[in-house]
């Protein structure tokens, strides 16, 4: 019973922070075409911001969900799913707080004073949406280690 309550919260979870994770795209591109004076991206961003904060409180609890059933079940840290899951999880979190988040702090600040039209904007803005790519595939890489299990 607590391993099958861990999971469903497991599961749950991941569909809330990979859900909210996969919008972030579409949402700020809709913003930046909606209008000129950036008072839609403005919106967007920060709502992507706050959006983001909570997805990564259950990014965290997702993994500790993990270690928790992991410990029920008596698995150990060998099965190289686990490992690669790890890795990935570690480095998307790394990328998150310390390149993603500050460069969305840079935008809002960028926008707020010089506006979408800013050079150094558009120029985060281009390498945010790359870097978002880079986390969705490594996020779906961890999905797919996490359903396939291969040894």
């Amino acid at each position: 019973m607590l391993y099958n309550t861990l999971k469903f919260l497991h599961i749950l979870l991941t569909i809330i922070a990979v859900g909210f994770s996969m919008t972030f795209g579409i949402l700020l591109s809709r913003a930046a075409r909606a209008s000129q004076d950036g008072r839609e991206l403005k919106y967007a961003l920060t709502t992507v911001r706050l959006m983001s904060r909570i997805a990564n409180i259950g990014f965290v609890l997702i993994v500790l969900l993990g270690v928790g059933m992991m410990h029920v079940q008596g698995l150990s840290w060998a099965p190289i799913w686990i490992h690669g899951s790890a890795a990935l999880f570690l480095i998307a979190l790394a990328l998150g707080i310390f390149v993603m988040a500050p460069m969305m702090n840079r935008r809002i600040a960028i926008l707020e004073t010089r506006g979408p039209s800013d050079p150094e904007f558009i120029r985060l803005s281009k390498r945010s949406a790359m870097l978002g790519g880079i986390l969705s595939l490594i996020t779906l890489t961890i999905i797919w280690l996490m359903v396939a299990k291969p040894q």
